[in-house]
C-alpha cells in the first residue's frame, strides 16, 4: 500500500525522520563524544491494517565543522634577548574550508599588547637626564620630578614604584599626594614641558556637579603669599588638556590688552587609562601639543584658545610657588586641585623649544613588530602599521600572498636587558568570497615570552691604600690607582654602559681643611652631572665603562694640613639601568702621609694595608717595602754616628777640664808659699842669687803650659775647648805678672853700701 510514514526504532539517539522519509539530527552532535551513530528505522502503511516493513538500519558519520582557521601558528614563542628578533609565524597557512568560496579580498591584523610593560611597551629605563642625552635634546632642561634617592630630592615623599624593571613613576590620589618644588622659575617667551601621563576617567565623580569644573594640576606656578593667582599652570579638565599662562605686569603688554592665555585640547587619550607622552612647545604667542611623539592635528571641534588680560602689579606678593600633583594657594596658605593619576619624566626647558627629532626619540619604543618584505608584495597589496610599530595590517586581493606577508613580519626588542614578561600577540582576519560572502574566520591568540636575562656584574678594581707625600695631598691626590671597571654576562658580546657612579664618604669632610674634587671640564665636555655635598661626589649621566673610569681617576683628594690626617676612607660604587643593575662596593682608604726623618724614627716600617687587586699589586707592594727598610737602615747608620762624636765630645771635654783644675791648684800652691810676713826682718839679698831663683820660676811656669798645650791639641776638634785654653793663658799670664811684681818688691832701708 502507500506509505504514509517512517518510524525510528532505536530508543534514545538524537535523530528524528519525517514523512518523506529525511533523517534529521534534533540537537548539535558533537565528533568528539561520538563520531558514528545507527538506529533502525521502518515504514508504515496508510492502511493501518499492514503490517510495517522491515527494519532498515541507518549510520550516520559526524564530520567535524568546517570553519576557516590559522594553521602553523604556534600557541607560545620563546624570545631570548640575544636572539634580536625571531619570525612569529614563519609556518602561517589560512585553511578556508570551503571550497566554494573564492577569496578576492583577505585581511590579516597583527597587534602586539605592550600596555603592561612598563609605560606602554619597554622602554631604556635610564634616567630623564641620560635619555635626553641619547636622543640628542637639550641638556638645560629641569627634571622636576628626580629620583627619591637623588641627593635633595623634593620628591621622597611621594609614592613610586620600584624604579627598576622601568623608569620612576609617581602616584598621585587626587587627595593629598602633591609636592613644593624649591625653585623660582619665571618663563620666558619660549619653553618646552614635557612627561608622561596615565589618567582616567574618574566614574566616582559622574553626576557631580563640581567635577565639571575641576582641575587637576600637573604642573603649577602661583602666588607664594597674600592671593590666589595662578601665573601659569597645566591642567586636566573634563578629558581636556589645558595650558593656562598669564601675561605678567612687566610683560610689555598694555593693561587693557587682550592676549592669548588659554590653550584647550581635547582629546581621547586623556582618559583612556594608557600611559601616552605629552610634550606642550610655546613659542608665544602660540602652543603646539605632541602626542607620543607626534604633533597633534588640531580643528575647530578639539583645539581652542582664551583671552584673557594681563595681571595686574601688586605689593602684596613678592615671590612665587612650583606645585606639582596641585596648586599653592598662596591666600589660603595650602595645595588644592589635586592631580589622580600617574605621571612620569617631568621636566621644563625654559627659554628653549625642544627640537621634533627629540620630542620622537624620547618616546620611541624599544620593543616592536618589523616588516621587511616590501620586496614580495603583490599588485594590489597593502601593508599599514602605527606610529609604535606595536600594529601590522595587511589586506590585498590575493590570500596566498598575504600569507607570504605574514611569514615575514618578525618581533624585535634591542634592549639589552629587556623586561621579561610575557607579551600577547592578536591575529583577526576578514575574508570575502566571490559572490560577496563573508567567510568568518576565528580569531587567534599567541603568547610570546621575553626570558629573563643573567644580569650583569659590574666590578670595581683598583690599586688600594697607597700612601702619598704630604705635600702632594696638600694639592690634591687622586686615590683611584690604576682604576678599572668590568662589566660581564653570559653573552661577552653584549655593550655595557654606566649611568651613575658615586664615591662616598662614611665621615663628612671637614669644609676647613678637606676638598674632594672631580674633574669638571672632563665632565662637561661628555656632558655628565656631578653634584658635590659634603659626604661625597655623585657623577650620573649614560655614557661607556672607560669614560667613567677616566672621570674617577681624576677626582682627587685634598687636605689642607696632611699632617694632622689619620686616614680617609672612601666608598666607591656605580650603576646601570637607573640602579637596576650594580657594582660591587669598593673600599678606599688614603692613609696618613709619608713623613719627614724625625718622624720616620717613630714610624714602624711596611705600613701598607693589602689590596685586593690582583695585578700588578704585588710589585707595588714590595716596592714600598723594600723602600722603607733601606730607609730604616739608614737611619740606625746615623745613629750610631751621631751617638760616637756625642761621646769622644764628652770625653775630650771632660779631659780639658781636669787639666784646667790640675794648674789651678799648683799656681795658688806656689803663690801661697812666697807669702810671709816681713815686716819686722831685715833681709840682705844678693842680686845674682834673686835672678837665678827668678828664672827657675820662669821655667817650672812654661812647663805647667806645655801640658796645658798637649791637652788642647788632642781635642782641638772642639770650639769650647779652645774658647776655655785660651781663658787659661790670659789667667797664667796675670799669675806670672803678679809673681814678677812680688819678687821684686823688697825693703833696703836698712842696707848700707
Amino acid at each position: 500500500g502507500k506509505v504514509c510514514s517512517f518510524e525510528i526504532l532505536t530508543k534514545g539517539v538524537p535523530f528524528e525522520v519525517d514523512e518523506k522519509g529525511v533523517v534529521k539530527n534534533t540537537e548539535p552532535l558533537d565528533p568528539a563524544k561520538q563520531e558514528v551513530w545507527q538506529f533502525s528505522v521502518v515504514a508504515k502503511s496508510c492502511d493501518p491494517h499492514d503490517l510495517p516493513s522491515d527494519e532498515v538500519k541507518v549510520i550516520v558519520k559526524v564530520k567535524p565543522a568546517c570553519q576557516a582557521e590559522w594553521i602553523g601558528i604556534r600557541e607560545r614563542m620563546d624570545f631570548s634577548p640575544h636572539d634580536g628578533k625571531i619570525l612569529i609565524a614563519p609556518e602561517a597557512e589560512l585553511d578556508t574550508c570551503d571550497d566554494k568560496c573564492n577569496v578576492t579580498k583577505a585581511t590579516v591584523s597583527i597587534k602586539l599588547n605592550t600596555e603592561h610593560i612598563g609605560k606602554g611597551c619597554d622602554r631604556d629605563t635610564y634616567s630623564l637626564h641620560s635619555q635626553r642625552k641619547l636622543c640628542g635634546a637639550n641638556p638645560e632642561a629641569v627634571d622636576l620630578l628626580p629620583s627619591p634617592l637623588a641627593p635633595d630630592s623634593w620628591t621622597r615623599n611621594l609614592p613610586t614604584d620600584d624604579g627598576k624593571e622601568s623608569d620612576e613613576v609617581f602616584a598621585f590620589d587626587g587627595k593629598h599626594d602633591s609636592v613644593i618644588v624649591p625653585l623660582q622659575i619665571k618663563l620666558g617667551r619660549e619653553f618646552s614641558i614635557s612627561t608622561w601621563m596615565k589618567h582616567d576617567d574618574d566614574d566616582e565623580d559622574e553626576g557631580d556637579s563640581e567635577s565639571i569644573h575641576r582641575k587637576e594640576n600637573i604642573l603649577c606656578i602661583s602666588d607664594n603669599e597674600e592671593m590666589n593667582r595662578q601665573h601659569m599652570s597645566l591642567f586636566v579638565r573634563r578629558c581636556h588638556l589645558v595650558l593656562l599662562l598669564r601675561q605678567e605686569p612687566d610683560s610689555g603688554l598694555e593693561q587693557d590688552g587682550f592676549a592669548p592665555a588659554e590653550w584647550r585640547w581635547s582629546l581621547p587619550e586623556i582618559c583612556d587609562g594608557s600611559w601616552h607622552h605629552y610634550t606642550v612647545v610655546a613659542p608665544l604667542p602660540r602652543a603646539k601639543l605632541f602626542v607620543d611623539g607626534k604633533a597633534f592635528i588640531e580643528n575647530k571641534k578639539n583645539f581652542n584658545v582664551v583671552n584673557d588680560f594681563p595681571m595686574h602689579l601688586t605689593k602684596k606678593v613678592h615671590s612665587t610657588k612650583v606645585a606639582i600633583g596641585g596648586c599653592w594657594m598662596g591666600g589660603m596658605q595650602h595645595v588644592s586641585n589635586h592631580f589622580k593619576g600617574y605621571l612620569a619624566g617631568l621636566s621644563l626647558l625654559n627659554n628653549r623649544v625642544e627640537s621634533n627629532s627629540a620630542i620622537q626619540c624620547l618616546t620611541r619604543c624599544q620593543e616592536k613588530l618589523d616588516f621587511n618584505a616590501v620586496e614580495d608584495m603583490d599588485s594590489g597589496m597593502a601593508v599599514s602599521m602605527n606610529s609604535d610599530m606595536t600594529s601590522i595590517t595587511i589586506n590585498g586581493p590575493s590570500l596566498k600572498n598575504v600569507e607570504t606577508l605574514l611569514r615575514k613580519i618578525s618581533y624585535v626588542n634591542t634592549r639589552n636587558f629587556p623586561t621579561p614578561g610575557h607579551r600577547p600577540v592578536t591575529f583577526d582576519t576578514e575574508l570575502t568570497c566571490s559572490n560577496g560572502r563573508h567567510l568568518e574566520v576565528a580569531p587567534l591568540k599567541s603568547l610570546l615570552i621575553v626570558s629573563r636575562v643573567e644580569k650583569p656584574v659590574i666590578t670595581l678594581n683598583a690599586v688600594l691604600n697607597i700612601q702619598e707625600e704630604a705635600e702632594e695631598i696638600s694639592k690634591g691626590v687622586g686615590f683611584l690607582k690604576d682604576f678599572q671597571i668590568f662589566a660581564h654576562s653570559k653573552n661577552q658580546a653584549d655593550e655595557y654602559n654606566l649611568d651613575s657612579c658615586s664615591i662616598h664618604m662614611p665621615d663628612p669632610l671637614s669644609s676647613q681643611l678637606e676638598q674632594i674634587k672631580p674633574p669638571l671640564d672632563l665632565v662637561k665636555q661628555l656632558g655628565l652631572n656631578v653634584k658635590v655635598t659634603g659626604n661625597g661626589v655623585v657623577i650620573s649621566g649614560v655614557d661607556k665603562l672607560e669614560n667613567y673610569e677616566r672621570v674617577l681617576s681624576g677626582t682627587l683628594y685634598a687636605h689642607a694640613n696632611p699632617l694632622n690626617l689619620n686616614q680617609r676612607k672612601f666608598k666607591v660604587s656605580c650603576s646601570e639601568l637607573n640602579g637596576r643593575y650594580s657594582s660591587n662596593v669598593l673600599e678606599v682608604v688614603q692613609p696618613e702621609p709619608q713623613s719627614s726623618l724625625s718622624d720616620k724614627l717613630v714610624q714602624p716600617a711596611g705600613n701598607v694595608q693589602p689590596s685586593v687587586d690582583k695585578q700588578g699589586q704585588g710589585a707595588r707592594l714590595k716596592a714600598v717595602t723594600t723602600g722603607q727598610s733601606a730607609a730604616a737602615g739608614v737611619v740606625i747608620v746615623c745613629i750610631i754616628c751621631i751617638g760616637f762624636i756625642v761621646l769622644l765630645a764628652t770625653v775630650g771635654i771632660s779631659r780639658i777640664r781636669n787639666a784646667q783644675r790640675h794648674s789651678n791648684v799648683s799656681g795658688l800652691e806656689d803663690k801661697q808659699e812666697m807669702e810671709w810676713d816681713n815686716s819686722a826682718l831685715t833681709i840682705t839679698v844678693n842680686p845674682m842669687d834673686q835672678e837665678h831663683h827668678r828664672r827657675r820660676r820662669l821655667h817650672h811656669l812654661r812647663h805647667n803650659d806645655d801640658d796645658e798645650t798637649d791637652v788642647e791639641e788632642e781635642d782641638e776638634e772642639e770650639e769650647v775647648v779652645s774658647d776655655d785654653h785660651e781663658d787659661d793663658e790670659d789667667g797664667d799670664g796675670v799669675m806670672e805678672s803678679k809673681m814678677k811684681k812680688s819678687e821684686l818688691e823688697w825693703d833696703d832701708s836698712t842696707l848700707s853700701y
